[in-house]
């Protein structure tokens, strides 16, 4: 399979390609957000009664002011930025199969 390498974003943005075949590029740092709150609408309730760990709260929780979840989000958007075909991922499916933090079945 072949990907086609995505137009080039500046840094500390994110590349999301459009329906027209052209790339959009996102500031990271408001990716980082509309990852986060996509994550926290769609997190399954038994995972809400940890948000704080999840998500941050102010003054952080084991030592994670920003949240497991905010960890995760930004290595994926990292890792989306450093590779060419990752641009190519809808933002549908980033957000549905590789922005999760934890699968439905793992343990936590």
């Amino acid at each position: 399979v072949a990907y086609a390498a995505a137009a080039a974003c500046p840094p500390f943005s994110i590349p999301w390609p459009q329906t027209n075949g052209s790339t959009t590029c996102q500031p990271a740092a408001q990716a980082s957000d509309e990852a986060l709150s996509w994550l926290r609408a769609n997190a399954p309730p038994y995972d809400l009664e940890n948000a704080d760990t999840l998500f941050g709260a102010p003054g952080g929780v084991d030592g994670l002011e920003f949240g497991v979840a905010a960890v995760a989000a930004n290595l994926t958007l990292d890792a989306r930025a450093e590779h060419a075909w990752a641009a190519a991922v809808p933002q549908d499916v980033f957000n549905d199969y590789v922005l999760p933090y934890a699968c439905a079945n793992e343990p936590r």
